[in-house]
């Protein structure tokens, strides 16, 4: 007070909870061969105001189906099993239940399908808060892996009319024609019989 006093009073704050976002983290890309399961590692989903409340989940893939790991009595799914041959699971429960369940996340790409014509594929993962925590209501976050597949060479098919059958009956000497005998080769492109590294198939 310019005379050498003092002064000190004491005021109370009080700071409102707001629920803060979970947080998923995923590598930011893998690679894998055709036909062949791709595991994702280290996909984690961390909330710090989560508390005991449950955490909702929704795994997407695009170009391929996703799998989980085993899962406790604890995560409920509401969509697909987790158990493979799916393109999106949705899932709820406990925050470490969950997280074993990411751990044994695997890709699997679509028969015979490629990145060679540059697409890749993507496995992304939102999580739901469902608002347990603070003011704001529910808050979301999500992260995506982009998975690179690489082309293998695939075998050509070859099928005839007595695949499976009796054998063709024909006279001596008699010429007859050969129907329905079909070639196929998942690498050819537009048509044309070739091989994964683009050389012609050979007859004999």
């Amino acid at each position: 007070d310019g005379e050498g006093g003092a002064d000190a009073a004491v005021v109370a704050v009080v700071v409102a909870a707001v629920n803060d976002a979970p947080a998923v983290a995923m590598p930011a890309a893998v690679s894998g061969a055709e036909d062949t399961e791709v595991v994702v590692e280290g996909v984690t989903v961390t909330d710090v105001d989560l508390g005991a409340a449950p955490i909702s989940l929704v795994v997407e893939a695009t170009r391929g189906t996703i799998t989980l790991g085993p899962s406790t009595y604890w995560v409920k799914y509401t969509e697909g099993t987790g158990e493979g041959g799916e393109a999106t699971i949705a899932l709820n429960g406990p925050l470490d239940d969950v997280n074993d369940a990411l751990a044994g996340l695997t890709f699997t790409p679509d028969a015979d399908w490629s990145s060679a014509d540059g697409e890749t594929a993507a496995v992304t993962v939102t999580a739901h808060d469902g608002g347990a925590s603070g003011a704001g209501g529910q808050r979301a976050a999500s992260a995506t892996t982009t998975i690179t597949v690489t082309a293998v060479n695939d075998a050509p098919a070859l099928s005839s009319p007595t695949d499976g059958g009796a054998p063709l009956a024909v006279a001596e000497d008699a010429v007859v024609a050969l129907t329905g005998v079909t070639l196929s080769d998942a690498d050819a492109a537009d048509g044309v019989a070739a091989d994964a590294g683009g050389d012609s198939i050979t007859l004999t």
